[in-house]
């Protein structure tokens, strides 16, 4: 469209006497469209591209009366009313978003992208990647700073793929779960959530000198069952931690 173009001039007019910016090309291409068809609708009827296009421009009346009528819908104010509460909207959903976040700490988000120890050892078993071998039951409590981890239960599974090997592979899943006091909402009660992984390296180790390394604080792959017991150590904020989980597997091996 050239600077000549009938429509192109009758809408600036119009535009002129829009004082809110934004409407200004929502109200263009609206009479745009509406004059096409208008003068399409001439074409029809034997008018010239030329004469059609005139006569529609002139069907719409003065632009500059038409620019005042449409500045009153298209008031400055409700415009800028209506930005600012969306603008506000979208403070408020960012706050809601912001402080769910913050609530959330790192180490419970992870519980939504990781089974538990409980639903692992049951896909474990069903697909029959190990067997069961032994389970004791366990109350082991500890206190990191923020976080508080309970270990319920042990199971000591074998690894079905080694079962005939001189020597068999054996896994220890722990069953429990941690709460994470959210340090940025003190009064908040604490997260519950099956036990993941946390934020803090893990170190697996036993009596027996063995050292283990596992991404996750309830399973810990090669364990070696004559152990009597597990260590698992935390370095957090430069601070050592030590659990330690006993172990009694009576006849097994």
């Amino acid at each position: 469209m050239n600077s000549a173009d009938p429509f192109e001039t009758f809408c600036a007019a119009v535009c002129a006497k829009v004082r809110w910016p934004f409407a200004r090309w929502d109200i263009t291409q609206e009479l745009t469209d509406h004059l096409r068809d208008h003068a399409a609708a001439l074409e029809e009827k034997g008018l010239s591209p030329e004469e059609a296009q005139s006569q529609a421009v002139a069907a719409m009346g003065d632009p500059a009366e038409l620019g005042r009528a449409l500045d009153r819908v298209h008031s400055p104010l409700w415009g800028l009313t209506f930005v600012l509460l969306r603008l506000l909207i979208l403070c408020l959903a960012f706050s809601i978003f912001w402080d769910g976040f913050l609530r959330l700490d790192y180490t419970y988000l992870l519980s939504c992208f990781y089974e538990s120890s409980a639903e692992r050892l049951e896909r474990d078993l069903e697909s029959g990647f190990v067997e069961p071998v032994a389970c004791i039951p366990l109350d082991q409590r500890r206190q990191l700073d923020s976080l508080s981890i309970h270990y319920a239960r042990a199971h000591l599974v074998l690894q079905a793929s080694t079962a005939g090997d001189p020597e068999p592979v054996y896994w220890l899943y722990l069953e429990g779960n941690f709460w994470q006091r959210d340090p940025f909402h003190q009064s908040a009660g604490p997260f519950t959530s099956t036990l993941q992984s946390v934020p803090p390296p893990t170190v697996f180790s036993d009596d027996l000198g063995n050292q283990y390394d596992s991404p996750f604080t309830y399973i810990l792959p090669g364990v070696d069952p004559r152990a009597s017991e597990v260590y698992l150590d935390y370095d957090l904020f430069g601070r050592h931690y030590r659990l330690t989980i006993p172990l009694d597997w009576g006849d097994a091996p």
